[in-house]
């Protein structure tokens, strides 16, 4: 048999099967090969996806559908007969089969992967994210937490919604936390500050000049600074005079128009060591002990808390009147003030903070602000990855907006903030030891009565076995007798008794030995209610004197108030403005979220939430910043 002719009369040209499969092959491998030029796949399914799409293309090059779709246009073409493109047709019909099969290939590639992440999504939901730990400063926390959750915010872009990163944050001393870092963050660590960081901002490099050469990794950057400044409130003038003033020439201003200022507490606060560091530096023919005498009038009259700035800032926000008094803190933690974002766990966002202006002392010191990653041996790749990723993107547009949201100071500083010399590298360690000797001799005595709670519920056992509420709380009374120095005073009261409490030891100087103390209190048997708020009321008047000594009472209690005949109201109303802060340690069923944290606050003091693990450091933790020392 003769083959069907052509119109022009020459046969009719069929693609045998060796041809056909030669175009298949030829138009998968190309549509590969323009896949992978895009980029390498990273997964499986990028791979499924890249083969699935090439061979697509290939038998879509093939399809009889484009068989008839080119024999269409070549009939076209011979009507038109413009040209003799019937010497082209094999070449021509490879190509455009191929153009298409690139086209089926890539469209599959794209949309495949797409297609089946998007159902992954829908039934399963995201991955898991990343776990790392931030440790910062407690005053640096509220700061921490934001920009922690600006940053795993930021790593949903680009991975389909999804958080690559999830942050904790929580804030230790940053002195114990780099000598953790130093010994490899063993177990006592855990238990004393938390777990292992892979992040760290520390708020300084002074705390960071010991991690060199250490077998950990340890990558910093510095992020962003901000200096100490002097905050005004309304009502305080500094007078005519130059425009930039020395911290000496406003402490003057200060005694001349009768205002008071308050500083953070160097025990707690660095800042509140930049500031000493500062002062002294410029006493300018006052005394360390008669600067301190005027610094700590500033934190009496004003009701201020023996803290750090967050803590005298969450004191002025919620002040109404009263003494005018400026407050030494970071031009970061007042612009956070004054834009009403959190200044921690106690003072949240919201309400009408009285007004407060930064004044910029020219021979102010601030804060360096570093990012330190801390890259252990046996941290899993991923967490290695995110962690480098949050230096970095500390150092991009979204990163640097989150420093400045948090009142930071960036290297490519915008907004208002005024132009400002300081000096932001810390003052070296000897320098800094000097300075705080130096406080630690004229800083006040403490005057100190502590009620303990010998209720019945004191009796009942502790989790390490053998030992009662009562054991664990007289034997840390008894160690922190080891703070004490000479000038210091101290009183022990016990409760409940009849008619309130008993007088165990009254409240002098007389050095009292740990054995004197263990053993007077071995002799009391916690029995019956708990008269909490009568023995406040009580203990306040016998606290209070006439000499310039911290005048403190320290409340250590488990339990609830019973059998006093005072309301909660009666006792505030009590205990305010009669010169004598009150500090409670709530263990157990006692809680510092009512009563005892409304006591504690109008007097200028704390109520601090504690396990009986952790007792005797907390009740440490006070005494140091009440005791002068040795």
């Amino acid at each position: 048999m003769s083959s069907p002719a052509d119109p022009g009369g020459g046969p009719a040209r069929r693609d045998g099967p060796d041809r056909e499969m030669v175009s298949f092959v030829a138009v998968s491998l190309l549509s590969l090969v323009t896949v992978l030029a895009q980029g390498v796949p990273d997964t499986f399914l990028q791979w499924f996806g890249a083969v699935v799409g090439a061979l697509a293309g290939g038998v879509a090059a093939q399809s009889a559908v484009v068989a008839r779709l080119l024999d269409r246009g070549f009939d076209v073409i011979r009507v038109m007969r413009t040209v003799r493109w019937e010497r082209f047709r094999w070449v021509l019909t490879m190509l455009a089969r191929t153009v298409l099969g690139l086209l089926v290939a890539l469209a599959l590639v794209l949309v495949l992967p797409r297609a089946v992440d998007w159902v992954r999504l829908r039934l399963d939901g995201c991955p898991p994210p990343v776990a790392l730990r931030l440790v910062t400063t407690p005053e640096q926390l509220p700061t921490a937490r934001d920009l922690a959750d600006a940053f795993a915010a930021s790593t949903a872009d680009g991975n389909k919604g999804c958080r690559a990163a999830a942050v904790f944050v929580y804030a230790a001393d940053p002195v114990l936390t780099a000598e953790a870092v130093r010994l490899g963050w063993a177990a006592e660590h855990l238990l004393a500050l938390g777990p292992r960081p892979e992040l760290w901002l520390p708020g300084s490099t002074y705390f960071t000049a010991g991690l060199a050469g250490l077998p950990v990794a340890v990558e910093m950057r510095p992020v962003a600074a901000t200096p100490v400044v002097l905050a005004l409130p309304e009502g305080a003038e500094v007078g005519a005079g130059p425009r930039t003033r020395t911290w000496s020439q406003l402490l003057q201003s200060s005694r001349r128009y009768d205002w008071s200022v308050a500083r953070p507490d160097p025990a707690v606060s660095f800042t509140g060591e930049l500031a000493t560091h500062a002062l002294y530096a410029g006493l300018d023919g006052l005394t360390p002990a008669e600067l301190e005498r005027q610094l700590a009038g500033g934190l009496d009259r004003g009701g201020y808390p023996l803290g750090d700035e967050l803590s005298l800032l969450c004191r002025h926000a919620s002040s109404a009147g009263g003494a005018v008094t400026s407050l030494i803190v970071t031009e970061q933690q007042l612009l956070r003030y004054q834009r009403d974002r959190e200044l921690g766990d106690a003072c949240p966002p919201g309400g009408r903070r009285p007004a407060l202006r930064a004044v910029y002392p020219s021979d102010t010191l601030g804060l360096d602000f570093p990012a330190v990653r801390i890259g252990w041996a046996d941290a899993s790749p991923e967490q290695d990855t995110q962690a480098r990723a949050f230096l970095s993107w500390l150092d991009t547009p979204g990163g640097r907006a989150a420093l400045a949201a948090g009142g930071l100071r960036t290297p490519h500083p915008g907004g208002d903030l005024p132009a400002v010399e300081f000096e932001s590298t810390p003052p070296s360690a000897s320098s800094l030891a000097t300075t705080m000797d130096s406080y630690d001799r004229a800083r006040r005595p403490g005057r100190v009565l502590l009620a303990l709670d010998t209720s019945g519920s004191m009796a009942a056992p502790v989790a390490d076995g053998g030992r009662s509420r009562y054991d664990v709380a007289a034997a840390g009374i008894a160690n922190t007798l080891r703070l004490r120095g000479p000038a210091d005073e101290f009183g022990l009261w016990a409760f409940p008794h009849v008619g309130g409490a008993r007088q165990v030891f009254p409240i002098e100087n007389r050095q009292l030995a740990e054995a004197q103390v263990e053993d007077a209190l071995r002799r009391i048997r916690p029995q019956g209610p708990t008269p909490l708020y009568r023995t406040i009321a009580d203990a306040v008047p016998a606290v209070r004197t006439d000499t310039d000594a911290v005048q403190a009472l320290v409340v250590l209690t488990d339990g609830e108030d019973t059998g006093s005949g005072l309301s909660r109201r009666q006792l505030v109303d009590r205990v305010r403005g009669q010169g004598v802060r009150v500090f409670v340690v709530a263990v157990g069923e006692a809680s510092c979220g009512g009563a005892l944290a409304e006591v504690a606050g109008a007097t200028g003091g704390t109520c601090r939430q504690a396990s009986f693990a952790d007792l005797e450091a907390t009740v440490s933790d006070i005494f140091s910043l009440l005791w002068k020392g040795a």
